[in-house]
């Protein structure tokens, strides 16, 4: 039997829908053949991939710690056996330490933890001492200080610091004054040799703002005029900086302009990355020099004293504690004198904005409390001065707040600023305290096999990263790839890994080619391959082609002597060639007249890529033109920069070890310092891979025809007329396997995202149902795919915020439109009409003729015309191709192109000045002047952009399923295409009242599909020169496909007789049939949500019961009152439990602690797990594995099992709404109306939405949810809408439709309930939960469902 199949794919649910060839629902197993399958979207890597760094760096840090006590082992043990044991249970409690004792470190006679912190009361005075004497101290000393030094490395930023941990100021400054000319084109003084910004850089006298304020005094800067260099300065002044002050080139949108930052924000992470987002590639790595002057200044405040810099930074730290000593001392004299009431709340309760909650701990009669309550300097600060400004004018008054204005009162030495403090300080004091800890320690001499000393082996060891590029260490030698998908290093010997040994047991080559492997994306078109660096030459000429082969001059295309000339010349630059540098280049080369200025389209304000890179390695090697071998070397340089990043050392051995003999080393040093990042989209397979020109016989690469012709990358592998197309399919890596044979890791070859892997898994599973329920394969498979969630989400801009900023420098007589726009709700530029209006500055486009504004909606005197006729092609764009015209001009106009020459001429000027301000777009601008007409390959890809998907994603799936159903027609349907039928025939979905929209759109699917597939043929070709033999037997226009009939070869894909196919579109389409189905699951992943670690005090609130231990390995931390521990443990999936209860044997629902799912992987572990931790008594374990999402019917109503919480599960609703066609269409504008913020008025006005309609919305909805199935829903809401009526209908009619789209997501499959506030209810109405004891219900079966939901079967788990 002949029938097609509809895919509507999305990364969270799949619609589906069976027809036979005259458009009629299939039935099987007494059920419509269409349906939705909903799933939640996979999530990415990324998360899995933190916890397991952390936990790596964690395990890494340990066995660092497991060395050191190593070396220290045997002196330790000779005084004291028991102080590694000591340490280790420093963390418990008394009662939990192997040997009970009320000292965590020194236990000698005369010598205890107290007389420790009464000696060294901060680990940096021992440090100090360690590093200050060279007298013999105790072993144990030396240890604890090197443990600190090691549990605190510093960061590894710059590996090119020198000792003393200080990049040169005057590099890092010259390095900004470039970076600030080449990118934002300002200039900072050059002149640093007085010192005088270096120390005020780094003054402790100044606070951030007094810094900021003495720079721009001193070098004259003027706020008004030089707003960039004062926003810059504040960046690195620690102070926050709008960043689109700065970079005023970057295109921002309304809602960043104002998005500021600070390199001190706490949340720095996250910020840095937005701030990545929004910048430009060269934008972000100015901002990242700033912030290098920024922590320079921070590191050298650090270390910085009242009689010059600190040798160490633990001397710093010991100042920074005795000051803070002084300062208090001052303050709670200050506060004693004045105020005992104000003392007491200051320093002895625990709150967020006083002392204690400062330092983070209270000890006093009140309160006792270690790290509770969290204050911030700026807090603490504001209060203070809050509470001492009515205090007597004292010295100490006078103190403080000078303190206060320096910022450095009350310094702390761990703070957020610890960050910019790298390794080699660190590195420095542990050196000195191995120098001198030799003079009485001998053993840190002796040296081992190795022939490193003990006191080398801890430098090393301390100062050694293993990295990034080989990851996890292999402990198999020479062992392939597929031990684990996340190690890739190569081990070349057994044995343990140390640093000094690190070359001879891991093969770094080959471990690094494997990480280059993994790290490099792969190509968009030829799945295998994989990408070229961004940076490429190859790539970089790509760019530069397929941007250049579209510039047009006075309408006309280029010639290919003009464009090579132009590649040659004008674009091997490394910065930004303008349209008025193309105008010069063109003149003086006599390609117009010196005294014409020519239209220039094609390209917006200037040319995008350039040939930075050709240039950069023509410098390197001196020359004008790269050789063969030189582009060779440039080509491996810049691959091994993309992939290596800042690992220097890295680069610059394979460079020397590749071309030492080539390269001197001052081009070496050179080359080295270039900075190359991120990846391109396409492989050099793909550039160069051959096609023939079918016009001329020719053959030639991609690039090369790019290069020898005008095409751009789509016009050759898009375009009949080449064999590119063909070729690249060929090389495309696809599965080769029959539907029933592929299995879910075959999709790993499709390199495709975790989210998209799912949905497409998904889809198989579905199609293997279908096509196993109808015997044989479909004749067609039509398919539509959601974009991928990870493409860039373009932002939406407010159109009146858009219009003021265009209108505010206008001239005069505008000014008026500048007022209406301001007296304008943001609704009413919604109006396509009205914004063409302010797009055209109140004039018709085809005449420039003034639009009076009270006429505008007239359709009499008024049209929307399209510039591109919808005769050719659909397009609908307001902004390249709508205009607003008078209806008498556009009904004199021809359904041709270009437009006529009489409105070109008469309007160039008009439109020239509206592209100049900025009202439209240079493709609107384009398409207006235009003066030739569409070529046949133009009007072939007009149709082409109606069957053709270019996404690559989408594309391996349809290549996918081309090669498992090898006899059909697998099809590719546009979603406008099939929203535009929606609109046309009024079939519009809503999707706030149930998920049938999903089955709906791949019924739709197949429709539409069918019809563009049969009309225009595989080949658009054909059909144009069938167009032209006979146009009035291939009736062609693009707004009106479905018009006409449409036969080709005897098939009937669309009948218009009798509307005989429409009819039979909208009963299908009236059936509210589809069945819908949840993936149901086992979970995975980390063990708990992220609420982090609980304290033990609230655990003890709880009696523990909601808790376990933050360490399940050791059975003493499972004492949550005592240790705290973790809540909001996930479950992996629940059991059934028969136990008995009051002598009486009743059934529960129990979640299986993800935890502990591999313990319990039997019934008899299960049982026993439940007698001894819920204490059940005799537990039988009636079905072993219920998944989470699992269908359920409990009393009739149908739920899907969610999670628990406490004694209760938690349930969602499983009932799909069915309202009448009229209400959907309803629900949809009052979602509509909520979207675009209507206001009351706005709505009376146009009438669509009413509180009468509202009224009778609610209404229905009381009925629904009185006396329909959801009467049997948990904690039903029916009683409860029918008090809250009168209420209702008090509200304002916005107010009641967020009321009525609340309440209609309490039909939808989430359970978060419905926020009825408004009509005097909860905030959470209707939440379902249900008691986790099941007996005494009346029903409760477990439902079965197959992935389409035509076969399901029941579970009474009552009985079972």
């Amino acid at each position: 039997m002949k029938y097609y199949i509809g895919l509507d794919m999305g990364t969270s649910s799949l619609g589906w829908a069976v027809t036979d060839d005259k458009y009629r629902l299939l039935r099987k197993k007494g059920k419509d053949m269409w349906g939705v399958r909903l799933f939640d979207e996979a999530d990415t890597a990324a998360a899995r991939r933190t916890n397991r760094v952390a936990k790596r760096r964690r395990n890494r840090e340990k066995a660092r710690i497991g060395y050191l006590k190593e070396l220290f082992a045997t002196e330790i043990e000779k005084i004291d056996s028991g102080f590694y044991q000591r340490l280790d249970d420093s963390k418990f409690w008394k009662e939990d330490k192997t040997v009970q004792q009320k000292f965590a470190l020194f236990a000698d006679t005369g010598y205890t933890d107290v007389d420790y912190y009464k000696e060294y009361p901060t680990i940096f005075h021992l440090r100090k001492k360690l590093l200050e004497s060279t007298e013999p101290q105790d072993v144990r000393l030396v240890y604890l200080a090197i443990l600190n030094i090691y549990k605190h490395r510093g960061h590894f930023l710059n590996a090119n610091l020198d000792e003393n941990g200080n990049d040169d100021f005057a590099d890092i400054y010259a390095n900004f004054v470039k970076m600030a000319k080449d990118v934002v084109d300002i200039d900072f003084s050059q002149d640093i040799s007085d010192n005088w910004l270096r120390e005020t850089l780094s003054s402790s006298e100044l606070s951030k703002t007094g810094k900021h304020s003495a720079i721009i005094e001193h070098y004259g800067i003027k706020k008004s005029a030089e707003k960039k260099k004062v926003e810059m300065l504040k960046l690195i002044c620690g102070l926050k900086g709008v960043l689109s002050k700065i970079f005023e080139d970057t295109e921002w949108e309304d809602e960043d302009k104002k998005f500021s930052i600070s390199y001190r924000d706490s949340n720095y992470d996250e910020t840095s990355q937005k701030a990545e987002e929004l910048l430009s590639e060269s934008a972000y790595e100015l901002f990242c020099t700033m912030k290098q002057m920024h922590d320079w200044s921070l590191l050298a405040n650090i270390m910085k004293g009242e009689d010059g810099e600190y040798k160490y930074l633990s001397l710093a730290r010991v100042a920074a504690y005795e000051k803070h000593q002084k300062d208090l001392k001052i303050l709670k004299k200050l506060y004693k004198d004045n105020d005992l009431k104000k003392y007491n709340e200051m320093f002895r309760i625990m709150n967020q904005s006083n002392y204690s909650g400062y330092v983070g701990s209270v000890n006093s009669d009140k309160d006792k409390r270690r790290r509770g309550a969290q204050c911030s300097r700026d807090d603490l600060f504001k209060k203070i001065k809050e509470d001492i400004k009515d205090f007597a004018e004292t010295a100490e008054k006078n103190y403080v707040l000078e303190e206060i204005g320096k910022e450095n009162f009350l310094p702390k030495q761990l703070t957020a600023s610890n960050g910019v403090i790298p390794n080699q300080i660190h590195k420095k004091e542990l050196k000195k305290i191995l120098e001198n800890a030799e003079n009485y320690l001998p053993f840190l001499k002796e040296k081992d096999e190795s022939n490193l000393t003990v006191s080398e082996r801890i430098v090393k060891m301390f100062e050694f990263q293993i990295p990034y590029y080989i990851g996890p260490i292999s402990p198999i030698v020479n062992g392939d790839m597929k031990y684990s998908k996340n190690v890739w290093s190569v081990r070349k010997e057994a044995g343990k890994v140390y640093p000094w040994n690190f070359e001879q047991k891991i093969d770094t080559e080959e471990s690094a080619q494997r990480f280059i492997s993994r790290m490099v994306k792969h190509c968009t078109y030829i799945g295998g391959e994989e990408v070229l660096p961004k940076n490429s030459l190859l790539y970089e000429k790509f760019m530069v082609l397929n941007e250049l082969n579209n510039l047009r001059i006075n309408g006309e295309r280029i010639s290919v002597k003009l464009k090579q000339d132009i590649y040659e010349y004008l674009l091997k630059k490394e910065k930004k060639v303008t349209k008025s540098k193309l105008i010069e280049f063109l003149q003086t080369h006599g390609e117009v007249e010196p005294q014409d200025t020519p239209e220039i389209s094609g390209i917006d304000d200037g040319f995008t890529n350039k040939r930075a890179n050709y240039c950069k390695f023509c410098r390197l090697f001196g020359v004008d033109t790269l050789t063969y071998e030189q582009e060779k070397i440039a080509e491996q340089i810049i691959f091994w920069s993309t992939v290596y990043g800042d690992t220097k050392k890295f680069v610059k051995k394979k460079i020397q070890d590749n071309y030492g003999d080539v390269l001197s080393d001052k081009q070496i040093a050179q080359a080295v310092g270039y900075k190359f990042k991120d990846w391109g989209r396409l492989s050099k397979e793909l550039l160069q891979v051959e096609g023939i020109d079918k016009s001329t016989g020719e053959e030639s690469t991609v690039i090369q025809k790019m290069w020898s012709d005008n095409y751009n990358l789509m016009e050759l592998i898009e375009s009949d007329n080449f064999t590119y197309k063909q070729n690249i399919e060929e090389k495309s890596k696809v599965i080769d396997k029959t539907l029933s044979e592929i299995v879910y890791e075959d999709l790993d070859e499709l390199y495709i995202s975790a989210p998209v892997r799912r949905m497409t898994w998904q889809t198989i599973l579905v199609l293997k149902e279908i096509t196993e329920v109808m015997g044989e394969a479909p004749a067609r498979v039509f398919v539509e795919m959601a974009r991928d969630p990870n493409a860039e989400k373009k932002r939406t801009e407010s159109r009146k915020n858009k219009f003021l900023a265009l209108y505010k420098n206008c001239k005069e007589e505008e000014r008026e439109l500048y007022n209406q726009i301001n007296k304008r709700d943001e609704a009413d530029f919604r109006s396509k009409k009205l914004y063409l209006y302010y797009t055209q500055k109140g004039r018709c486009m085809y005449s420039g003729e003034r639009i009076d504004l009270d006429d505008l909606f007239n359709d009499n005197l008024y049209d929307i015309d399209h510039i591109y006729p919808r005769h050719f092609v659909k397009d609908d764009s307001i902004d390249n191709n709508l205009v607003l015209v008078k209806k008498e001009i556009n009904a004199h106009k021809s359904d041709g192109y270009p437009l006529a020459d009489g409105i070109q001429k008469k309007c160039r000027v008009f439109w020239n000045e509206l592209k100049s301000g900025g009202f439209i777009t240079a493709e609107k601008y384009e398409r207006l002047t235009r003066t030739f007409e569409f070529t046949e390959d133009e009007r072939v890809s007009f149709i082409n952009r109606q069957l053709v998907e270019t996404r690559q994603g989408t594309k391996a799936i349809t290549d996918l399923f081309k090669k498992t159903f090898p006899q059909a027609d697998i099809v590719y349907v546009k979603a406008p295409n099939v929203s535009a039928f929606r609109q046309k025939y009024k079939l519009l979905k809503c999707r706030n009242v149930n998920d049938f929209h999903h089955a709906q759109d791949a019924y739709l699917n197949i429709v539409v599909g069918n019809v563009y597939h049969v009309k225009f043929t595989k080949n658009p070709y054909n059909f144009i020169r069938e167009y032209k033999k006979a146009p009035e037997k291939n009736p062609y226009h693009m707004d009106k496909i479905f018009n006409y009939p449409v036969v080709r070869n005897d098939e009937v894909a669309w009948q218009t007789k009798n509307d005989e196919s429409i009819t039979m579109v909208k009963s299908m389409m009236k059936k509210n049939t589809p069945l819908v189905t949840r993936r149901n699951f086992e979970v995975h992943g980390a063990l708990e949500n992220k609420l982090g670690i609980k304290s033990a005090q609230l655990a003890k609130k709880a009696n523990g019961v909601g808790y376990i231990g933050v360490k399940t390995s050791d059975a003493r931390l499972q004492n949550v009152c005592r240790y705290g521990g973790v809540t909001d443990i996930k479950g992996a999936y629940f059991c059934l439990v028969e136990h008995t209860q009051k002598k009486k044997r009743i059934r529960t629902i129990e979640p299986v602690p993800l935890y502990l799912k591999h313990q319990l992987d039997t019934n008899e572990k299960l049982e026993k797990y439940f007698a001894e931790t819920y204490g059940y008594e005799n537990p039988n374990v009636r079905i072993e594995k219920i998944k989470v999402y699992s269908l359920i019917k409990v009393n009739g109503f149908y739920m899907y099992l969610t999670g628990r919480t406490g004694a209760q599960l938690a349930v969602c609703n499983a009932v799909q709404m069915i309202l009448p066609w009229k209400w959907m269409l309803y629900v949809k504008e009052m979602t509509k109306a909520i979207g675009a913020e209507f206001t009351d008025e706005y709505m009376e006005k146009t009438g669509t939405i009413s509180k009468l309609k509202n009224r009778q919305l609610y209404d229905l909805l009381c009925e629904k949810h009185l006396n329909c199935i959801y009467k049997l829903r948990p904690n039903p809401v029916g009683e409860n809408l029918i008090i809250g009526k009168d209420k209702f209908n008090k509200l304002s009619i916005l107010e009641q439709i967020y009321v009525l789209l609340q309440i209609l997501q309490l039909s939808q499959l989430i359970n978060q309930g419905a926020n009825l506030e408004l009509i005097g209810l909860a905030k959470k109405a209707g939440t379902t939960k249900i008691s986790k004891n099941i007996s005494n219900c009346n029903e409760f079966k477990l439902i079965n469902q197959s992935i389409t939901g035509l076969y399901e079967n029941e579970v009474d788990l009552l009985t079972i």
